[in-house]
């Protein structure tokens, strides 16, 4: 730890290697005469381009490594460490094309026609260096998610999975104690990691991903107590799992932990504009999937338009036909509208046909060549749709096997 901030030696590491081979190249270059001489210019772009490359495949092969990533500080070391690496290759290139070999025509990134040899060639190092600083500051990032995954974990471990929608929950905790300690957790930590980051941005980053992985466990545990009392009601009870008592007073409850969660992160996010809106935005699509959904389940939306909303739902759980199908069905059978799930199966099979479309149309961009985001198996904690994904992925496998995938197994 420097000046209250946490990292590694890493980046002074690597940066003073490079920094070594560029010297030695410069005093090559000077002693030989061929500072300025289209052989020495040749050699000057080879080493750099043989640099930047080098250092890139390396970034690449182990920039994501669990074995860097084993802890709270950890993650905040490497997530600066990546961070203040993209600093110090845009340090360089200014160096390179200012200082040292500024007698070269450096252009902007994108490599144009009408540009001459060196031109062409001098840009072309620019965009491998903008590639390696992109690589850099997504791997921030993604060391970033992990120090959020570690503070929701902390939860995961706890009683509150238990604890949150239970008939205790329901009936005695009129104050939302259960959200109340889960923030306080949060707030146990964001404090501290705000002052070990280098940059607000990460920061940012940490708090978006610890709001998506708040949605993710609520979400979760949701779905878990429905699928507890599928299990329950298959045998005979056996779990003990109980439907809630009174969904009306049970959807009031989670109306209100939402709001303790939403307003903490808006506190913590010290009234950044562009922050602000995202928090705001993520708890509002939430609400929109969870909350619109439990009213139509218990009657309070007319069954007509539910056909419309169905395509929000699937849209918004990863548009997979199956995992859609299985999370409206979760919201009926834990709401305890039994009467509906004929009306909501003809629904849904009238509907079928237009979410099969939106698939098609996701996977024709996909086929087309548009960029898809890989995600990590750590996903799960802040990807909404692939977190739903990894709790029906069996269930679906299961109901393939055994019914050929017919809904009228489901509702």
């Amino acid at each position: 730890m420097i000046d209250g901030f946490l990292f590694t030696t890493l980046a002074e590491d690597v940066f003073t290697l490079v920094y070594a081979q560029l010297e030695l190249l410069d005093g090559f270059l000077t002693s030989t005469n061929l500072t300025i001489t289209d052989t020495g210019e040749a050699v000057l772009v080879n080493v750099l381009l043989s640099i930047i490359r080098i250092v890139l495949c390396k970034q690449m092969h182990y920039g994501r490594s669990m074995l860097f990533l084993q802890d709270l500080d950890s993650c905040i070391a490497r997530a600066n460490d990546y961070w203040i690496m993209g600093e110090k290759t845009s340090d360089m290139m200014l160096n390179v094309s200012k200082k040292y070999y500024n007698h070269l025509t450096w252009k902007a990134h994108d490599l144009k026609t009408g540009l001459d040899e060196w031109g062409f060639v001098t840009s072309l190092v620019k965009q491998e260096a903008s590639n390696l600083i992109d690589q850099l500051n997504s791997d921030a990032v993604e060391a970033s998610h992990h120090v959020a995954i570690f503070i929701i974990q902390v939860v995961h471990r706890s009683d509150i999975p238990h604890e949150l929608f239970s008939r205790h929950w329901e009936e005695d905790l009129t104050n939302n104690e259960v959200a109340r300690y889960i923030v306080r957790v949060f707030a146990n930590y964001l404090p501290g990691i705000e002052d070990f980051l280098v940059t607000p941005c990460l920061y940012h980053k940490v708090l978006i991903t610890l709001v998506r992985c708040t949605i993710c466990f609520y979400l979760k545990c949701f779905v878990l107590k429905a699928s507890r009392i599928r299990i329950s009601t298959s045998w005979r009870n056996k779990t003990g799992e109980k439907f809630f008592r009174n969904p009306r007073r049970a959807l009031m409850r989670m109306t209100h932990d939402i709001q303790v969660f939403e307003t903490f992160f808006q506190k913590f996010s010290a009234g950044n504009v562009a922050l602000t809106k995202i928090i705001g935005n993520e708890f509002s699509s939430f609400c929109t999937l969870l909350f619109e959904c439990s009213s139509y389940a218990l009657g309070g939306n007319s069954l007509e338009s539910l056909s419309d909303f169905i395509i929000v739902i699937h849209k918004r759980t990863g548009a997979n036909l199956d995992i859609t199908r299985h999370f409206l069905s979760d919201v009926f059978t834990l709401m305890g509208q039994k009467q509906f799930r004929y009306e909501v199966r003809d629904i849904f099979s009238k509907t079928e046909g237009e979410l099969r479309k939106i698939d098609e149309c996701i996977e024709g961009e996909k086929n087309m060549g548009f960029p898809v985001q890989e995600r990590s198996t750590e996903s799960v904690y802040f990807q909404l749709d692939e977190m739903l994904k990894s709790i029906y992925e069996e269930r679906i496998l299961q109901e393939k096997a055994t019914f050929c995938g017919t809904i009228k197994t489901i509702f």
